[in-house]
């Protein structure tokens, strides 16, 4: 049985060290219209305001898109300063012990998000109307991607807290899939709804991995992490504490591979570890 002890010697774990990575891969699919701007058009035969294309020419959902969207919905839902998610999202955070601030990279890893297949985008007529006189004024058009269009891509985490993760994945999938939360501009103009899945929990680590961070708190506090693979049961075996909160799970395995590193890359079932985000979710709506 997994066990966690206040007294240790273990040191606070960012980034020097990688203890564990977990990733998941991402599908959107457009409900509506979607436009992620690349600026003005310059080109003769482009749109007045064409979409965001990566390397390919194909449109993409860059991955800062998505980072800030998942910021900021979760500034809203949890009631807390930008400067609360700094561990879960990267930035200025402060060492209490030093009395000093020091900037970290994100924890979170957003890829950019590209079609699964080939992309007719279309183009749309939009008007301004001149607030004083009620006239129809600087028509310009818009190019969009449709309806039905899917996405796919990844978000990788590091030394981050399994609970933490899953329940941002279910915050998200929540606010977008309810039509709370969208993506991209002219949203109010009825742009930007999306559907988000996510699928294939994927963890790598040691057989047994036991260290204390503070990514992924929002109250700057010290998390307790401990995980184990079971090779016999086919389990993961977690226990995490964080922000005061003690999380205990055995999530089944339903494939695992060894690395040439002699890492595990153990595939969570998804169902169990999405339920370990309900009461992440659960938590952070409980005042207290």
């Amino acid at each position: 049985m997994l066990e966690l002890t206040e007294s240790t010697n273990l040191s606070e774990v960012f980034y020097k060290t990688l203890y564990v990575t977990c990733d998941v891969r991402v599908s959107v699919t457009t409900k509506s219209p979607l436009r992620i701007g690349a600026g003005k058009g310059l080109m003769i035969d482009e749109p007045d305001l064409p979409v965001i294309r990566g390397g390919n020419g194909e449109p993409i959902i860059p991955a800062s898109s998505l980072k800030g969207v998942f910021r900021s919905s979760l500034v809203r839902l949890l009631r807390v300063a930008e400067e609360n998610l700094t561990l879960i999202f990267g930035g200025e955070v402060s060492q209490p012990s030093k009395n000093e601030r020091f900037s970290i990279a994100s924890p979170i890893v957003f890829c950019d998000l590209v079609p699964s297949g080939k992309v007719k985008t279309f183009e749309r007529y939009h008007i301004r109307i001149n607030p004083v006189t009620g006239g129809v004024s600087n028509l310009f058009e818009v190019e969009y991607v449709p309806e039905g269009v899917i996405f796919e891509g990844r978000i990788i985490t590091r030394n981050f807290p399994l609970t933490i993760f899953s329940g941002i994945l279910n915050v998200m999938c929540i606010l977008f899939n309810d039509d709370i939360v969208r993506i991209g501009g002219f949203k109010s103009r009825g742009y930007g709804s999306i559907e988000v899945k996510y699928t294939e929990p994927k963890v790598q680590l040691p057989q047994k991995v036991n260290f204390l961070t503070r990514l992924g708190s929002i109250r700057n506090q010290t998390s307790q992490i401990s995980l184990e693979v079971d090779s016999q049961r086919d389990k993961l075996k977690l226990l995490e504490k964080v922000d005061g909160k003690t999380y205990q799970y055995e999530i089944s395995i339903k494939q695992k591979q060894q690395s040439v590193l002699g890492l595990h890359n153990v595939f969570l079932d998804q169902n169990e570890f999405q339920k370990i985000g309900e009461e992440v979710l659960s938590n952070w709506l409980t005042p207290g």
